[in-house]
């Protein structure tokens, strides 16, 4: 017969399944911050903001411990909000007199802290670390693609992406997100757009994600119809819009707005001085 477990062992389980959850909605709350920078960004702003990858459990003791990775990454994107790069890299390094091996959440806080700050060779810095300590995974990996999307370099941008294949694991939206953002941010949209073929010929299908990240690509080059087109298509593969995607919508909207009517004016100016030409010509006799 089955034995009943005892108290102890069921308090356990719970903290256990709580801090792993604890540790997939940090996640989900980085990346949300990476998607808002993508969105935000102009092609000459510095704003780096990327995703802190998932967190795996490192700590030394068991789950019953106060202090682990969990806790120390919620600390590091504690100090990264509230513009203190420094302190939130610096929990590193306290997270070893702590008996806290750094595993892919705190190195994934690390890098978005620095990018987010423009400390790009610090945030490549912590990169190599977190590989080379066997602490990256897919996560961490998108992590960096962020940070160098946000620094509109497609060139390390795609090589990280390669990287990330020959590690062996699958990108996912967020990847081709900072791909998207690299490219845009350097001012070529149409290799932003291409990304999302790339996303198609690897079986994948873009989400609410992608699709906000290419139209805020459209609407960085001023490509309104393109952006429009993109919203169509996105109702047709049933990929539902969020806050963001009618905030892209409402400001691509008033754009497009006015640039159609910066075009009447302008054709009416012309049309005003060739009719007023015209009246000369015909009044010179040359017709």
């Amino acid at each position: 017969a089955l034995q009943p477990q005892q108290p102890q062992q069921v308090s356990a389980a719970v903290m256990a399944a709580q801090h792993q959850l604890q540790q997939q909605q940090q996640q989900v709350r980085q990346r949300q911050q990476l998607l808002r920078s993508v969105h935000s960004v102009s092609p000459n702003g510095h704003s780096a903001r990327a995703t802190a990858g998932s967190s795996s459990s490192s700590s030394s003791g068991s789950s019953h411990s106060i202090i682990n990775e969990g806790v120390l990454s919620a600390l590091m994107m504690a100090y990264e909000r509230g513009g203190k790069w420094r302190e939130a890299v610096g929990v590193l390094a306290r997270a070893a007199s702590l008996g806290v091996a750094p595993g892919p959440g705190m190195f994934g806080a690390a890098i978005c802290a620095a990018g987010r700050a423009g400390q790009l060779a610090l945030a490549d810095a912590l990169f190599v670390q977190a590989r080379g300590a066997g602490a990256a995974d897919a996560s961490t990996y998108e992590s960096m693609i962020g940070v160098l999307g946000m620094a509109g370099d497609p060139p390390r941008a795609e090589l990280v992406f390669r990287a990330m294949q020959a590690a062996g694991h699958v990108p996912g939206e967020y990847a081709y997100c900072g791909l998207i953002a690299a490219h845009s941010l350097a001012g070529d949209a149409v290799s932003a757009m291409r990304v999302r073929q790339r996303l198609a010929a690897a079986g994948c299908s873009a989400g609410v994600h992608v699709y906000n990240a290419l139209i805020a690509a459209a609407d960085r080059a001023g490509l309104y119809d393109k952006a429009l087109e993109l919203l169509r298509s996105m109702r047709r593969d049933g990929a539902a819009p969020d806050a963001l995607t009618q905030q892209l919508a409402a400001d691509i909207g008033r754009k497009g707005a006015a640039t159609v009517e910066g075009q009447q004016i302008t054709a009416a100016a012309l049309s005003a001085a060739m009719a007023a030409a015209g009246t000369l010509l015909i009044r010179s006799g040359v017709f």
